[in-house]
């Protein structure tokens, strides 16, 4: 992650993968994985509906309580934890994954590779909005790159939190008053 225009994080030197939106969601991905590195980070910004801003925040609330569980999945988070001072509420997690190249560029890969990553995820509501960021990766060592499962050096917790929280107040920053 480097320093943007606003001084918040921004990817560096990883592809957009893909984006997808309508009136109430966003949602980005960007991926770079291959057998020195993974990096992957996920942006999704989600604004409650209803009518009435009541009925929009509680909305909100419904969705940041889903994602707080999803926090809670121990087969790929742990040691949820609440992160004050950022939006109404906000928690973080840990996330262990592991991304399967199955096919790069819209071809099948003849030999099909895991890469395991670890990172974290951080989850924010503020007013009507739920933002929730993934930023995890690895580093992978010259011995494992012929693996068809690359384990290598993971991205720590305190880092990727760190990030992940710099790229939120960017977000909340470009949020309407």
């Amino acid at each position: 992650m480097q320093e943007g225009r606003h001084g918040g994080a921004v990817p560096r030197s990883i592809t957009l993968k893909d984006k997808d939106s309508s009136a109430d969601h966003q949602r980005c991905r960007w991926e770079d994985i291959n057998t020195a590195t993974g990096r992957y980070l996920t942006l999704d910004i989600n604004t409650g509906s209803g009518s009435g801003d009541a009925a929009a925040v509680a909305d909100a609330g419904t969705q940041f309580s889903a994602d707080e569980k999803n926090l809670e999945n121990p087969r790929f988070h742990s040691s949820a934890e609440t992160v004050s001072g950022l939006g109404d509420k906000a928690l973080a997690a840990r996330t262990t994954d592991y991304v399967d190249m199955k096919v790069v560029h819209g071809h099948p890969v003849q030999h099909p590779k895991r890469y395991y990553i670890a990172g974290a995820e951080v989850v924010v509501m503020v007013r009507n909005v739920v933002i929730d960021i993934e930023w995890s990766g690895a580093d992978y060592p010259s011995s494992v790159r012929g693996s068809s499962a690359l384990r290598g050096t993971n991205f720590t917790y305190a880092r990727t939190k760190a990030e992940a929280v710099t790229l939120a107040q960017e977000v909340i920053q470009q949020l309407p008053a």
